[in-house]
C-alpha cells in the first residue's frame, strides 16, 4: 500500500497535471506514479479531503470553462502566445 503521503503528493500534482497536461498523459503519469490500482480508489480520499466544501461544483470547476483565468482554453492560448513571442 502506497503511503498517505505520497498519495497527498501525487494528489497535489494531478490537479496541476490536469490543468496544464494532455489528459492521456496525465493518464501515463498517473499510471506510472500509481501502478496499483487500489491507490487509484485511495487517491480519490485525499483528492476529497482537499476538496473546498464551502463552494458549489461551479464554483469548484469554473476554471474548465472559457473565460476563467485559468481555463485550459485560456492557458493553451497563453502558452501558444508565449511560444510566438
Amino acid at each position: 500500500m502506497t503511503p498517505v503521503e505520497h498519495l497527498e503528493s501525487v494528489a497535489q500534482q494531478l490537479a496541476a497535471r490536469l490543468r496544464d497536461d494532455d489528459p492521456e498523459a496525465v493518464a501515463r503519469w498517473l499510471a506510472y506514479e500509481l501502478p496499483d490500482p487500489a491507490d487509484w480508489f485511495r487517491l480519490n480520499f485525499a483528492l476529497a479531503a482537499a476538496y473546498p466544501i464551502g463552494r458549489t461544483w461551479r464554483q469548484a470547476t469554473a476554471w474548465t470553462r472559457s473565460g476563467s483565468v485559468d481555463s485550459p482554453v485560456d492557458i493553451s492560448k497563453r502558452q501558444r502566445m508565449r511560444r510566438v513571442a
